[in-house]
């Protein structure tokens, strides 16, 4: 009896020491990876027509946070969101959460997905100021 509870108990903590060292699977993006210039940065886009409307994310939130509006918006434009540099699957950059390098990595993204005018941008709180610049 007392072999066959060893036996469980090193069969149970050989489970968990496996379970722990598994590595954990990263979701995959739910839109494009695009190229800018060597990094990728990932943009998710509904509905078609004009104007696009691109959606802002604010510091430390990223493109998931704009799932119940984009459908939404879809019905009438084009709705796309984007992950800033650093965050979800778009690549880190040097200048991360800058002003001018945020503006920069969001026309770069824009031209390499041949997303042209007329836009409309549409920010949330700190995304609204990286939206101004």
């Amino acid at each position: 009896m007392r072999a066959a509870a060893n036996f469980l108990f090193m069969s149970i903590g050989t489970l968990m020491i496996c379970a722990l060292s598994t590595e954990p699977q990263e979701p995959p993006p739910v839109g494009d990876l695009i190229d800018v210039g060597g990094r990728k940065l990932h943009l998710v886009c509904q509905g078609s027509g004009t104007p696009t409307v691109i959606l802002e994310s604010g510091a430390g939130e990223f493109s998931i946070d704009w799932t119940l509006v984009m459908p939404k918006i879809a019905k009438v434009a084009r709705a796309c969101a984007w992950d800033h540099a650093g965050y979800a699957w778009s690549d880190m950059s040097p200048g991360f959460e800058r002003f001018p390098d945020v503006a920069s990595d969001m026309h770069e993204l824009l031209q390499s997905a041949g997303i042209h005018p007329p836009l409309v941008l549409v920010g949330y709180v700190m995304g609204a100021l990286y939206a101004r610049v």
